[in-house]
């Protein structure tokens, strides 16, 4: 009888702790699979496991950063802490309350944006749309919106992986593989869909033939060289601003 009293004493105790150990972290086992909603309502996503290779390689931005979803509904969900995980075009989100990663499910998301700050903290902000693809690899993407006026100038961001001589990284492994970043540009408007675009000025009269001798004007009067996407930018607003993108 002792025992069984000494028994449900300890019981209690341990319950009690970790009902205030649970209630002082935010974290709680009911209901948290792979599949649950990781943040208050219906942002839903996958566990997320962070690796040194693919938090060295596989994000846009280096560190965490505040954003913003809009959700396909129209809800706006602001001031979380996220990635772009470029390799695999899914946004990772980290939940404050359960210290966890998890991917956002594309099929929720409308849109997001976050702010990335130069060395003179200097805000610059991002927006990202997710678009139906219809090329090589149909399919819903995330594309970063570089300017938006008639037509759209979109980057989609893509890490490839080229094999290169051994080599010791800064993580100390011997690696014979580098990701690398690139961007595609593209001309998107839902009349006209995509249209590939390169910072070449010959792709800009491919892209839009009917007004070839216009954009070559615009291109000598502005001293335009598309060294960098900086240029291609100006060249895409100072082309939509003679109204050739209608």
């Amino acid at each position: 009888m002792m025992k069984n009293k000494t028994y449900l004493l300890v019981l209690l105790i341990t319950l009690f702790f970790f009902n205030a150990k649970s209630q002082e972290t935010g974290f709680y086992l009911d209901g948290l699979d792979e599949s649950s909603n990781r943040l208050q309502g219906k942002i839903r996503g996958d566990i997320f496991y962070l690796t040194p290779t693919s938090n060295q390689n596989f994000f846009l931005q280096r560190d965490w950063q505040q954003s913003k979803i809009v959700l396909t509904d129209g809800d706006v969900y602001e001031n979380l802490k996220t990635r772009y995980n470029v390799y695999r075009d899914e946004l990772v989100v980290y939940n404050d309350k359960i210290r966890s990663l998890y991917t956002v499910n594309k099929d929720i998301v409308s849109q997001f944006y976050f702010k990335e700050f130069s060395e003179r903290d200097e805000a610059k902000e991002h927006k990202f749309v997710k678009l139906l693809f219809t090329g090589t690899f149909a399919g819903d993407r995330f594309f970063e919106e570089l300017y938006s006026g008639n037509r759209s100038l979109l980057g989609f961001h893509n890490i490839r992986e080229v094999k290169v001589s051994p080599y010791v990284d800064r993580l100390g492994t011997k690696r014979d593989i580098e990701y690398r970043l690139k961007v595609a540009y593209y001309i998107y408007s839902e009349k006209h869909g995509f249209v590939r675009l390169y910072k070449r000025k010959r792709s800009f009269y491919k892209a839009l033939p009917d007004h070839k001798k216009e954009i070559r004007k615009i291109f000598r009067k502005n001293n335009i060289s598309l060294l960098d996407e900086s240029a291609l930018i100006q060249a895409f607003k100072l082309i939509d601003e003679e109204g050739l993108l209608n």
